[in-house]
C-alpha cells in the first residue's frame, strides 16, 4: 500500500503540489510498518520543514521500538518534547511495547511512573501490554494487579486481556487460575481460540502425571454443566489430538450437552466413543450425572435411553434408574 502512496507523492511533486503533513504521516506509517526505518528517517527530515506533529513523532517512535531501536525511540521523544510537542498515551504505549518486548520491565515501570506524574491516563493498550509482559516473565501477581487497576479505572477487559492472563497463568503452572479466567472470558462473550485451549491442555500434559491431566477433564465437565457445548467440544478435541483420554464423565457429560443443544448425532458419537473404550454407566457415574444435571425437557431420560440402546448401562444400574423415576413420580 505504501508503494501506491509513494507513487502519489511523486505525482504530486511533478505537478507542483506540495505534500501536507497528513500525506507525510501516511507515508511515514507505511514505511515504519514495513520496518523501513532508514527511509522513514529520511522522510522525517523532509517533514521537519513541514512542521512534523505529534502523530509524526509517535509513528516514528513506534517504528523504532518495533525494530528494536529503543535508544532511537527515546532520542525522538526528546526531540519531540524539544519542539513543544507533549507525548500522549499513544506515544507512551509505543515505548512501553518496545521496552516490554525486550523484558526491560524496570524501564517500563519508570515510564509508567512518568505517565502518572504527567497525568497521562493509561488506556486498555497500556494495561494489556503490561499484563502480557508480566505474564511472559511469570509475575502473575503483578499482572493481576494491573488487571484490577484496569477495572478500577473503568476500563473493560477485552479478549486480549483474558488470553494474556490465561497464557501467563499457564506459563506459571497455575492452571486452576487459568481455567477460572477461561470461564470469565466465555462469560464475557468472547470466543476462546484454539491456542487458548491448547495452552491449558499442553500445561496439564507437561505435568506428566495422571492427576494433572484429569484437570482438563474437569474443565470439560464444568463447560458442559454450563451448557457451553461448543467450548467443551473444542477443549475435548484438543485433548484428543494430544493423546489425552477423557474419562466416562467427560463422554457422558458431552453426550448430555449435545442432546441439550439439539445435536443428537454428536451425542450418539460420544456414546459410541464410550462403547469403543469399553466404558459403562456405573452406579457412581449415574449418581454424578443425576446430581450435576437437571432433567429439564427429559434430557437425562434421553441420555439413559440412548446409552441403554448401545448396551452402556448394566442391569443393576437400569434398575436404579427405574426406581428413581418411580420415586420421582410417586413424590409428585
Amino acid at each position: 500500500m505504501h508503494y501506491e502512496a509513494l507513487a502519489i507523492q511523486d505525482r504530486m511533486a511533478r505537478e507542483g503540489i506540495p505534500p501536507d503533513i497528513v500525506t507525510y504521516n501516511s507515508l511515514m506509517h507505511g514505511l515504519c510498518k514495513d520496518g523501513r526505518m532508514r527511509e522513514a528517517f529520511r522522510l522525517l527530515e523532509e517533514i521537519k520543514a513541514a512542521a512534523g506533529n505529534r502523530i509524526t513523532y509517535t509513528t516514528m517512535i513506534d517504528g523504532c521500538c518495533r525494530s528494536g531501536d529503543i535508544e532511537g525511540a527515546f532520542e525522538l521523544r526528546a526531540e519531540m518534547e524539544g519542539k513543544g510537542l507533549v507525548p500522549e498515551v499513544a506515544t507512551y504505549n509505543a515505548m512501553l511495547r518496545g521496552l516490554c518486548a525486550r523484558g526491560m520491565m524496570k524501564g517500563a515501570n519508570e515510564l509508567l511512573n512518568e505517565m502518572d506524574e504527567r497525568k497521562v491516563e493509561p488506556d486498555s493498550i497500556t494495561c494489556n501490554t503490561l499484563i502480557n509482559a508480566y505474564g511472559k516473565i511469570g509475575d502473575m501477581a503483578t499482572a493481576w494487579r494491573v488487571r484490577n487497576r484496569m477495572l478500577e479505572s473503568g476500563l473493560a477487559l477485552d479478549g486480549f486481556t483474558y488470553k494474556a492472563l490465561i497464557r501467563g497463568f499457564c506459563n506459571a503452572k497455575e492452571f486452576d487460575e487459568a481455567k477460572e479466567v477461561l470461564l470469565d472470558l466465555i462469560s464475557a462473550g468472547f470466543t476462546p481460540s484454539y491456542s487458548t485451549y491448547s495452552w491449558i491442555v499442553d500445561g496439564y500434559c507437561d505435568q506428566k502425571n495422571e492427576e494433572a491431566v484429569l484437570g482438563s477433564c474437569t474443565e470439560i465437565r464444568r463447560l458442559c454443566k454450563r451448557g457451553l457445548v461448543d467450548c467443551s467440544w473444542k477443549l475435548y478435541r484438543d485433548m484428543k489430538l494430544k493423546g489425552v483420554t477423557g474419562d466416562s464423565l467427560v463422554y457422558a457429560g458431552m453426550a448430555f450437552a449435545f442432546l441439550g443443544a439439539g445435536k443428537q448425532m454428536a451425542a450418539l458419537d460420544m456414546l459410541d466413543e464410550m462403547v469403543n473404550k469399553q466404558m459403562i454407566v456405573t452406579a457412581r457415574l449415574y449418581g454424578c450425572l443425576k446430581a450435576s444435571y437437571t432433567n429439564e425437557n427429559g434430557m437425562l431420560d434421553q441420555l439413559w435411553y440412548h446409552a441403554s440402546k448401545k448396551g452402556l448401562i448394566p442391569k443393576h444400574v437400569l434398575k436404579l434408574i427405574r426406581q428413581s423415576k418411580q420415586n420421582t413420580s410417586s413424590g409428585g
